[in-house]
């Protein structure tokens, strides 16, 4: 019944305990019964006795709840465990004073909400949902003082958002770069001469080149610290945003007309700028932590893992002295799957590495080998295993000149992997499919730690160890290659003999837990 009221898209993914609580009640409603129903059956085998049978129904029916509670309640434990409301408040501590802090999804605007509204963490800082800008309700409230923060400076008339342009064109009707705060008059006119028509009682608004330029007020940009002083002589005197897409949605036109009009009076920060690089800004970011300070200096971006420039003091700051790590290092906490394969892992260890490889550039690498020393004690990976973001993890310690905790960081991720290629050795045939999906991940995982990471720092004896390791790999589980020298899983078949072999052949090189 509730699935029918709620009518829920097919494309929705979660079942939420809180939409279907109603079910629950009703379903321990119907546990209650089961009991008596049972007390019931005793009762006529008892006969007389009506005190018996009750007992005895409600200790025998007990014992279900006691042992799901027993069997689960260590895998299902949060207490003690604190990632995601420290995440929120080191997304608010990572930014400026009077910033505004343009997020996304769910995993980071609720804890920074949590942590504004109930821990009174940052009130002067603007949280702005990018997605939820697609609402003309939500443009309302952004224009309206909240908390200690200033509106948000729109500049669109409300006919223009509200129920309006879900959806703007990219037309290039001129040959030159037109300045963001001209292109956004035009998308605001009514002028039947900025309107494209697709027939006489259909038109609709657009933005009149894909290449943008947005003047710099390097006065202002000084008096918000959104560049130190010391690096001023980097400033630009104009952005210039490429439009690489010929449609907007609302949001992105939105905050277009945002940073027009803002001036850079401001700090704009950006939680995943990987999101608007179609809008051209991911070429002018700085990596403070948690969120990308939006800079009137060029960073050419080379990959969402590198992106932005780093003011390595600012960031040390940020990542040694202000931020909280979920408490994650106490080992009676229990990390589920989700805490150590999303937000944290990804964000807190790269923010790490990518502290360390700045210092080391700087030359500071016993600073560099002390920042990754403290992620490995914030996040262990008895607690959070390896995954890719271990690469430049142990890359980093290679740089900073610390060899030995390299190696053991790559040995130890080796070990990771064959223990986990040995998991996946012990599926039967019906599962070979999704075991081979597995296995290409993991061998590619090998051997990127080999050729990409260790090569380039002449860790020949380490390598030469884990090729031995690979190949006996590659012959135990039957592991091709395509004509790009690619691994392709052809699983072998799954016997007693061969995984006996397996682990024979591969002692000494590995120790694979049970």
């Amino acid at each position: 019944a509730l699935v029918v009221y709620f009518n829920s898209p097919p494309g929705e993914p979660r079942e939420r305990d809180y939409v279907y609580a109603g079910s629950f009640y009703a379903f321990c409603m119907w546990i209650g019964f089961g009991v008596l129903s049972v007390a019931e059956w005793l009762q006529k085998v008892l006969k007389k006795n009506k005190v018996a049978p009750a007992v005895v129904a409600t200790v025998v029916c007990l014992s279900v709840p006691t042992i799901l509670a027993a069997e689960n309640w260590d895998d299902h434990d949060r207490s003690g465990r604190y990632v995601m409301r420290d995440m929120g408040y080191n997304y608010l501590t990572t930014v400026l004073p009077n910033s505004i802090i343009v997020n996304y999804g769910d995993n980071d605007t609720y804890p920074m909400w949590y942590n504004q509204e109930v821990e009174g963490v940052r009130p002067d800082v603007r949280i702005m949902n990018q997605s939820y800008l697609g609402g003309g309700w939500y443009i309302e409230e952004m224009k309206q003082t909240y908390n200690e923060s200033a509106p948000v400076p729109f500049s669109f008339p409300k006919e223009k958002y509200m129920y309006a342009n879900d959806y703007i064109f990219v037309e290039d009707v001129v040959d030159y770069r037109v300045d963001l705060k001209q292109a956004m008059s035009v998308v605001k006119s009514e002028s039947p001469a900025t309107k494209l028509a697709y027939s006489e009682d259909l038109t609709f608004d657009f933005l009149p080149q894909h290449k943008l330029s947005l003047p710099v007020n390097k006065e202002n940009v000084l008096k918000a610290g959104i560049v130190k002083p010391e690096d001023a002589h980097l400033i630009l005197d104009s952005v210039e945003l490429d439009i690489t897409k010929n449609t907007l949605e609302k949001p992105e036109v939105m905050i277009l007309d945002m940073l027009a009009e803002l001036d850079w009076s401001r700090p704009v920060y950006f939680v995943q700028p990987n999101l608007l690089k179609g809008l051209g800004i991911t070429d002018y970011l700085q990596y403070d932590g948690y969120a990308y300070r939006f800079v009137p200096i060029k960073t050419p971006m080379k990959s969402v893992a590198t992106m932005g420039r780093i003011d390595a003091d600012y960031l040390y700051e940020n990542i040694m002295n202000k931020y909280r790590y979920g408490n994650v290092k106490d080992r009676s906490v229990y990390v589920d799957n989700f805490s150590r394969f999303n937000i944290n892992s990804t964000q807190i260890r790269g923010g790490f590495a990518r502290l360390a490889e700045e210092l080391v550039k700087e030359g500071r690498s016993e600073e560099a080998v002390k920042v990754l020393d403290r992620g490995v004690e914030e996040l262990p990976f008895e607690q959070v295993p390896h995954g890719y973001q271990s690469f430049p993890y142990i890359d980093a310690y290679y740089m900073a000149g610390a060899t030995e905790k390299g190696d053991a960081l790559a040995r130890d991720f080796a070990r990771n992997i064959t223990q986990r290629l040995y998991y996946f050795f012990t599926f039967p045939d019906s599962k070979q499919d999704f075991v081979s999906e597995q296995l290409v991940d993991e061998f590619q995982y090998l051997e990127h730690l080999i050729y990409s990471v260790l090569l380039p720092h002449e860790r020949y004896e380490l390598v030469n160890e884990l090729d031995r390791s690979l190949e006996i790999a590659e012959l135990f589980f039957g592991m091709t290659r395509n004509e790009q020298g690619q691994p392709e899983a052809t699983v072998a078949p799954v016997n007693d003999r061969t995984r006996e072999e397996f682990l024979k052949s591969i002692d000494g090189y590995f120790l694979i837990e049970s």
